[in-house]
């Protein structure tokens, strides 16, 4: 049997897809599906605005690549970096298999992982299995069945795209148009009564730092803070995206750390009135910071 799936292998280099999955670590919340985490534009733009850079130069290859396969413009409807832990699957389904999602018409899924890095995870289709690689952009229908396999060890990371015809449902226009998605009063990572209290602090390191650090081996940087040795008022959030960041360049250096935020921020100062001007998240490569 035909597919319908359009697969496009080394997509995105080794060195990006690592950059996706610390994004995908430094704002996470509950994915929809167990055992998964979601890092979700929104949430993204509120809390650390200055990592959008890179998610929006690879959103934009992805709508070009969809534009390219399917012959017609589309807008992007649904933006996300998803981490699927050890336990978690998807029983078939369609993307565009309920009412509020009759908008989605294609689906693109970017596979950031290397294959080393969990066990499962396959993407289950009309015509078989497809084991992801990093790198690897697959497209399809929204309307077409699939599955996701159970990831039985490791994480599977990957950034999820839904697109439409419609731009009714275009995502940046949603967004930017409520004029909340960077609005200074946003809820913060944490608020000050979180921090100022251990048991809450406990259970937030549980629910979004879980003590194995983003490529699946123990980080003592992200144990320490779960020891919750953290005085009241320290920014925990900046502490795990350092902790982070080191995890993926191998270094502790903090002064890479900060020069990599300085220049997330200065692109995110560059761009933003263009942004709130054309109700489009929009970036030039030359203001990403790639590896």
């Amino acid at each position: 049997m035909a597919s319908a799936l359009r697969v496009l292998p080394a997509f995105l280099s080794p060195s990006a897809c690592r950059e996706l999955a610390f994004v995908a670590g430094c704002c996470p919340a509950p994915g929809h599906v167990q055992h998964t985490q979601a890092c979700l534009l929104p949430l993204l733009a509120r809390l650390a605005p200055w990592l959008l850079p890179p998610v929006l130069v690879v959103r934009t290859r992805v709508q070009e690549a969809v534009e390219a396969a399917f012959g017609e413009p589309v807008f992007v409807e649904w933006t996300g970096l998803l981490a699927w832990r050890a336990g978690s699957f998807l029983a078939e389904h369609t993307d565009d298999g309920a009412a509020h999602l009759a908008q989605r018409h294609f689906s693109a899924v970017l596979y950031l992982s290397d294959a080393a890095d969990f066990s499962g995870g396959a993407l289950l289709h009309e015509a078989g299995a497809l084991q992801p690689q990093r790198g690897m952009l697959v497209l399809f229908p929204s309307s077409k069945p699939h599955a996701v396999a159970k990831v039985t060890d490791g994480c599977r990371y990957t950034m999820a795209l839904w697109f439409t015809r419609d731009a009714a449902h275009d995502e940046d226009r949603r967004l930017l148009g409520s004029g909340r998605l960077f609005a200074a009063d946003a809820a913060p990572v944490l608020s000050p009564a979180v921090l100022g209290d251990s048991a809450l602090l406990a259970e937030w390191l549980a629910a979004v730092a879980p003590p194995e650090a983003m490529f699946g081996q123990p980080d003592s940087r992200l144990l320490a803070l779960a020891a919750l040795g953290v005085p009241p008022g320290t920014d925990v959030s900046a502490s795990l995206r350092c902790a982070l960041f080191a995890e993926w360049r191998g270094c502790t250096d903090d002064a890479a750390f900060e020069a990599y935020e300085k220049v997330g921020r200065a692109a995110v100062a560059k761009l933003l009135p263009r942004w709130r001007a054309c109700h489009a998240l929009v970036c030039e490569e030359e203001l990403c910071y790639f590896v």
